[in-house]
């Protein structure tokens, strides 16, 4: 008999959505299918998804219909707009004059994505006398969705549930560079980062969000997160080295090329996509990558 999935079980799933109607595909854990549809982001992690069922970490539509599918297999699940990204709101609908952009230097164009908040992107759905309408419902807002799934199996081992947690939270960390301990006797996870990602502020709230989600995952076995950072001189050493600029008697400064300026552009998402995982999460979230 085939084991099949429960509420509250942590699995790795490969996952594939789209439109019901139009059957575009808007968001994928398979880098080839992202490919061939336009919608990939290289700064999206593809490959198998780690989620724990009922958590809210996709959308709840999709979530709960996850409950009682048969490990290995593949299958098609269909999810209501009232379950997707909600219905469409006229409200969220705005008009930005074309003036505020072109201050930013930015040339507005239809299909680009403007950022009202941090959590509020929208895109520029036309352009008419001198105003942008930026459209900041989801773009499946009011649509019925369509989802293929396969469920590849189901983590019960604490440690690779950890793992699972802090490649969700920090998917540009490397395979490599995910090193962890936990002393189940203290209730102690240690965290060893490469220092880069002191740099980062956006680290500190995944962090917070990462022990939190742990400890509920864990059942409150761990009581305490260390965050260790490590620093590769012999990298660092060579990359200075590697930056210094040959001179000669004849050489002569330019300055700053035509190609090393990036031209000014409406202000973008973080990934454009939608970030797989982004994609498929609450319509409140509305991209994984």
């Amino acid at each position: 008999m085939s084991e099949s999935v429960n509420d509250g079980d942590s699995v790795y799933m490969l996952l594939t959505g789209r439109g019901k109607a139009d059957g575009k595909i808007f968001t994928t854990t398979d880098a080839e299918i992202a490919k061939k549809s336009d919608v990939y982001d290289k700064n999206t992690r593809y490959g198998p998804l780690f989620v724990t069922i009922g958590k809210g970490g996709l959308l709840m539509g999709l979530e709960r219909r996850l409950v009682g599918l048969n490990i290995g297999e593949t299958h098609k699940i269909t999810v209501p707009s009232s379950e997707g990204f909600g219905r469409r709101d006229p409200n969220k609908i705005e008009g930005v004059p074309l003036r505020r952009l072109k201050q930013i230097g930015a040339t507005p164009r239809i299909g680009a994505f403007v950022r009202k908040s941090r959590n509020e992107v929208g895109r520029i759905v036309a352009i008419t006398s001198g105003v942008a309408r930026v459209d900041y419902n989801h773009e499946y807002a009011g649509k019925d969705l369509e989802f293929e799934v396969q469920i590849q199996s189901v983590i019960r081992d604490n440690n690779k549930k950890i793992d699972g947690l802090i490649e969700s939270h920090f998917p540009s960390l490397k395979a490599e560079d995910r090193k962890f301990s936990f002393d189940s006797s203290q209730g102690l996870l240690t965290i060893e980062f490469p220092f880069v990602y002191v740099l980062n502020q956006n680290n500190a709230v995944r962090s917070f969000q990462f022990f939190n989600e742990c400890s509920q995952l864990l059942k409150g076995q761990i009581k305490k997160l260390e965050y260790k950072y490590s620093i590769d001189m012999e990298s660092i050493n060579k990359g200075l080295e590697s930056a210094q600029p040959e001179t000669s008697e004849d050489s002569v400064d330019s300055g700053p090329s035509a190609d090393s300026t990036d031209p000014a552009q409406v202000e973008v998402p973080e990934s454009a996509e939608a970030s797989t995982k982004q994609s498929a999460k609450k319509g409140s979230k509305s991209k994984k990558s």
